[in-house]
């Protein structure tokens, strides 16, 4: 009798395990671009319930010094505050200028700002930008390692910083390119997530090509740990949490064409993929 008991109790802890893993598939939402078009659309983690989204991105505050700072930090001190300052997408397409093409990508709690931003050989200052826009750069931008061109990736670092200047934090340091830092949404993150339980405090996830290629990290804000989420030999880009920070979603080249795959913790054997072809969008303000 307690053999047929203890079988039961097993059978539904794991009924409800596998029921928990489909409701967290099934209820956190992904916003995502279709390929080859720039509207916008929302999904769940496992591909289903598409529907066409607006954005009505919540209102960033204002970045008072945010020209001076940038030149200071991006250029090593070197440039002139009031230089002006290029905005480029991970992709190398150009954006336009600062003030016009980038929204700073401010922490949960107002107090931080998170910068990608390298130098170019002719000495302006470029930041990436926290979306992507596809496209290739002729002139300017290599996604890619040692790349051939004027800004090579390898060169932007991620830094984090206060609206005014101080408590600067270099996050990433080495010879290769990192971006898309995303915060953690720490206002609204569920305790079960499983992205947070190897850091003290909750982690960026970024885009990196230190491996040569691109693949998809969580790094700590306050010390020099990282967690690798994926590892090939293909492009994995465009991570981004959903919005209780239990799911990760990125696309990746994998299968031939830029798809949308998902991960609901941090192994490298877990992503799935939605079955859709386009790449995530951050929603900026809604942490």
């Amino acid at each position: 009798m307690r053999k047929i008991f203890f079988s039961l109790t097993l059978i539904c802890g794991l009924f409800l395990v596998s029921c928990g893993n489909e409701k967290n598939e099934t209820s956190e939402i992904v916003t995502f671009n279709k390929t080859d078009t720039e509207y916008l659309h929302q999904m769940s983690f496992d591909g289903s319930n598409i529907k066409s989204f607006n954005s009505q991105n919540a209102t960033l505050k204002e970045w008072e010094r945010e020209r001076e700072i940038l030149n200071n930090i991006c250029s090593g001190w070197s440039n002139d505050p009031e230089s002006e300052i290029i905005v480029i997408s991970p992709d190398g397409v150009f954006l336009g200028l600062l003030e016009d093409a980038w929204e700073p990508n401010w922490s949960p709690d107002g107090e931080y700002v998170a910068i990608a931003c390298g130098r170019a050989d002719s000495g302006e200052v470029v930041v990436v930008s926290n979306t992507e826009k596809a496209g290739n750069s002729d002139i300017l931008w290599s996604r890619e390692q040692n790349g051939e061109k004027e800004l090579f990736s390898d060169r932007i670092e991620i830094y984090v910083v206060k609206e005014d200047g101080s408590s600067l934090i270099q996050l990433t340091s080495n010879d290769a390119g990192d971006w898309l830092p995303r915060w953690f949404p720490a206002n609204q993150a569920s305790p079960d997530s499983e992205f947070t339980k190897q850091f003290v405090s909750p982690p960026l996830l970024i885009e990196s090509n230190r491996d040569g290629n691109s693949e998809i990290y969580l790094i700590s804000t306050i010390s020099t740990e990282s967690w690798r989420l994926t590892n090939n030999d293909f492009q994995d880009q465009s991570p981004v949490w959903s919005s209780k920070g239990t799911a990760i979603a990125f696309t990746s080249d994998r299968n031939g064409e830029f798809e949308i795959f998902y991960t609901l913790e941090p192994s490298e054997n877990s992503t799935k993929k939605t079955g859709h072809q386009g790449r995530p969008h951050a929603l900026l303000g809604e942490g």
